[in-house]
Order: structure tokens, then C-alpha cells, then sequence
């Protein structure tokens, strides 16, 4: 059906119906991210973004887009330019009184602050991971899991970047998310790594 969405968030854009595309777009982020879409997803965001319809977003929609204008650009490199997103979102969460959406804000900014040289909020990474947990996300918790662990490597803490990460590993098998597993899989590589055990990184990786 990919064609067909395609075509309708297309549709959306030409006659100025952001919320569509958000709606559309915004809960398939985990399919857009394992094939690979995420460049072209970004410009639709912003794209919707731009348009006149998107000042007059419900809400909850705006938040999506939020979420998704960050996240996506966290997803391809550009992490200063996700912090803002990231921040305006967990503002527009707290209003919605919408955890979900607040612990995802948490674990995109812990993920933007595991870039070299940011400064870590492990207790805001801390509540995003303990929130997806409760909410039984697992989706959430494994990517919260993978964020913190890098977080601790950085940290040069390999026995608790290891265990986060196989905490991060049970839930990405839980959900039978193969492309969460390859990505766990390789941050246990660079645990593996990082304390001396190279055969138990080429193994994992």
C-alpha cells in the first residue's frame, strides 16, 4: 500500500490538508525508519508544515508533527536542528497531558545529547525509559534503552551501557522488530568492544 500512501499525503499537500498527511504519515514512523524513507518523510513534514492549513492543527496533530519534524531529522544526522522540535514538543506534551508523546520527546532529546561534545540529561532519558515501560511500549523502550546506553558508553560505563542494551535487545524481540534487533545488536558490538571483548563484538555485529 506504500504507493497509495504516497499518493494520498501527495494529495494532501497539493490541497493544503496537513493534518492528513500528519495522521498518515506519523504513526508509521518505525516502517519509514526500517526501509530507509526517513530522508524523503522529512521533506514531507516540512513540507506540511509550511502550509497555511497547518496553523490551525488540533492540538495533538501539531504535537505529531513536532515529533515527527525532530525525530526525523535526528534519524539522518542533523541534530542541532532536532533539538528545537524536540523542545517545543515536550512543552506541547506536558499541555496534552500525553505521556507517550512526552517520553518520546525525552528520548529524542537524550538521543541528540548523545552527539559528541553535548551535555547529557541522564534524568530526563531515565523517566522516558521508566514511562515506556510502564505504558508496556515497547517500541519506545527499546529505542529510550539504545539512547541511554550510548549515553553510558560515552560515559566510558561499558558493564552498564552492556546491560541497558540487553534490556534494549529483550524488548526489540518482544515486538519481533528485526530492524531494532540489528541496530541493539550493534551497539553490544561497540560495548563488546569498548571493554576489550573483540570476539564477542564480531559475533554481535
Amino acid at each position: 500500500e506504500l504507493d497509495d500512501l504516497r499518493s494520498t499525503m501527495r494529495w494532501a499537500i497539493r490541497t493544503d490538508d496537513a493534518e492528513t498527511v500528519v495522521r498518515l504519515a506519523a504513526p508509521l514512523f518505525p516502517y519509514w525508519w526500517s526501509r530507509g524513507l526517513l530522508a524523503p518523510m522529512r521533506e514531507l513534514a516540512d513540507e506540511a508544515a509550511a502550509l497555511p492549513s497547518a496553523a490551525g492543527l488540533p492540538a495533538d496533530a501539531a504535537a505529531l508533527l513536532l515529533w515527527a519534524r525532530g525525530m526525523l531529522r535526528i534519524a539522518v544526522g542533523d541534530v542541532a536542528a532536532a533539538r528545537p522540535y524536540l523542545a517545543r514538543l515536550l512543552v506541547a506534551s506536558g499541555e496534552l497531558g500525553d505521556r507517550r508523546l512526552r517520553a518520546h520527546a525525552l528520548a529524542g532529546l537524550g538521543l541528540a545529547e548523545a552527539a559528541p561534545g553535548a551535555k547529557a540529561d541522564l534524568e530526563q532519558l531515565d523517566e522516558a525509559v521508566a514511562t515506556f515501560r510502564e505504558l508496556g511500549d515497547d517500541w519506545g523502550l527499546a529505542f529510550a534503552l539504545s539512547a541511554r546506553g550510548q549515553l553510558a558508553l560515552l560515559a566510558g560505563d561499558v558493564p552498564t551501557a552492556t546491560r541497558l542494551h540487553t534490556d534494549a535487545l529483550a524488548a526489540a524481540e518482544r515486538i519481533n522488530s528485526s530492524h531494532l534487533r540489528a541496530q541493539v545488536l550493534d551497539l553490544l558490538g561497540a560495548d563488546a568492544a569498548a571493554g576489550g571483548d573483540l570476539g564477542g563484538a564480531w559475533e554481535r555485529f
